[in-house]
């Protein structure tokens, strides 16, 4: 089980040989009381503007958290490197309808899945707070899933087909 340890979250890696289309949202400390915001985290944009990390039950995905505005904590030196339970940050999200983001697949999938472009749904477990690691994946095949397949990651000791396979996915609702 080659591809267990592999980096999770989803991570950017082709933006259709342009600048990725990248915007500063708010997450606020009210909108996000329970749940911390990691870098590769998929996020939903509510009614008021503000973001909050999306779960397994998101209807729709708007983006991946790129990375922290990097802003002094209490005005002090001291930045975050991911956006704690209850606090108000402002993260840089991906929101590009051609970004593809590489990450793990929960499931086995089958050939036919990616020939399809098969919809995949989120698979959500709380981020590693030590290295601000994101534990977010791709699950099953789900007809209103917020990912679309595309392709397995062509890589030496990834098992395309097998569980924890690395694949590459992109947001469905931003590709419509």
């Amino acid at each position: 089980m080659s591809n267990v340890d592999k980096r999770n979250g989803f991570n950017l890696i082709l933006s259709s040989g342009r600048q990725t289309r990248r915007v500063i949202r708010n997450v606020t400390a009210a909108g996000n009381p329970t749940n911390t915001l990691m870098p590769g985290d998929a996020y939903s944009i509510q009614a008021d503007g503000t973001i909050t990390r999306a779960t397994a039950t998101t209807a729709t995905v708007n983006g991946i958290v790129e990375a922290m505005v990097l802003k002094g904590v209490n005005e002090g030196p001291i930045s975050y490197d991911y956006a704690p339970a209850g606090v108000t940050i402002d993260v840089i999200g991906i929101e590009d309808p051609q970004a593809e983001f590489e990450c793990t697949a929960t499931v086995a999938l089958a050939l036919l899945d990616y020939d399809s472009g098969a919809r995949v749904a989120l698979t959500d477990t709380t981020g590693q707070v030590s290295p601000a690691q994101s534990r977010q994946a791709i699950g099953a095949i789900n007809g209103s899933g917020p990912f679309a397949l595309i392709q397995p990651v062509d890589r030496v000791n990834n098992d395309k087909f097998a569980q924890y396979a690395r694949v590459i996915v992109r947001i469905f609702n931003l590709i419509q």
